[in-house]
């Protein structure tokens, strides 16, 4: 892996041979077929590819980089949709959330009652 793909948290890049086009890659094909339909649905040209062997990008859609401003939102949607929640137990995320709002809460009256 090389140094600038460890840090970018992207799932696109720039085609390593054709610099018009960007590869966007995913990991699931349920994320690629939803893509691809997305892609279908907005008239945006693309290739297609499957790796089969690769554990980070079993789907490959090769985009025009004209379409890139368009093709992000759709990347956002198909990403979004098979995403993980962050705090999976629902309790635990509202109390995190009314923990965070009396921390919140004692600081704004703190900072009140100083004066």
């Amino acid at each position: 892996m090389k140094f600038e793909e460890a840090f970018d948290f992207t799932n696109w890049r720039v085609h390593p041979t054709q610099k018009k086009y960007l590869v966007f890659f995913y990991k699931t094909e349920q994320e690629g077929a939803y893509f691809e339909q997305l892609l279908i649905e907005h008239k945006v040209w693309f290739e297609k590819d499957n790796d089969v062997e690769s554990e980070r990008a079993k789907v490959l859609f090769a985009i025009n980089k004209d379409d890139l401003h368009r093709v992000k939102a759709l990347n956002h949607l198909a990403l979004g949709r098979y995403r993980k929640k962050f705090i999976p137990n629902s309790l635990f995320r509202y109390l995190l959330i009314i923990v965070s709002l009396g921390v919140l809460a004692l600081a704004i009256a703190g900072y009140f009652l100083k004066k």
